[in-house]
């Protein structure tokens, strides 16, 4: 969290690519306390929106869940695209939703093609 928030004193945007889950929150945290809440793209397998497990609310699977309990994301603004992966209820994909992250999963941008996902990323900016 200190390093983002001394990138973002001289930066004008913070981007952040690959690495563990984890550091995903601080910089959210840090980019949120500079320019309010954050519209997110999310770029994944899976959808890292998990509930606390074995007594742990930040791990791997539940960093955007922390960012969304602390009012750190743009309501109805971010999006996950590519999921794939792991999920240990449809009840994940519904709470993530009621979080306001739309889910565009790897089917559907096979189905529809990547013109029409990042279509739908747009206008969830607008």
């Amino acid at each position: 969290l200190i390093g983002c928030r001394e990138k973002l004193r001289v930066a004008k945007r913070l981007v952040l690519m690959g690495g563990d889950h984890t550091l995903s929150y601080p910089a959210i945290k840090a980019v949120a306390e500079k320019w309010g809440p954050v519209a997110l793209i999310h770029f994944d397998s899976h959808l890292d929106t998990f509930p606390p497990m074995y007594g742990q609310d930040t791990w791997h699977g539940a960093p955007f869940r922390k960012c969304w309990e602390e009012g750190l994301f743009a309501k109805d603004g971010s999006t996950h695209v590519g999921i794939r992966a792991t999920t240990y209820d449809y009840q994940d994909f519904v709470d993530s939703d009621e979080m306001g992250i739309a889910t565009l999963t790897a089917e559907d941008v096979h189905e529809r093609g990547v013109h029409a996902c990042v279509e739908v990323v747009r206008r969830r900016y607008e």
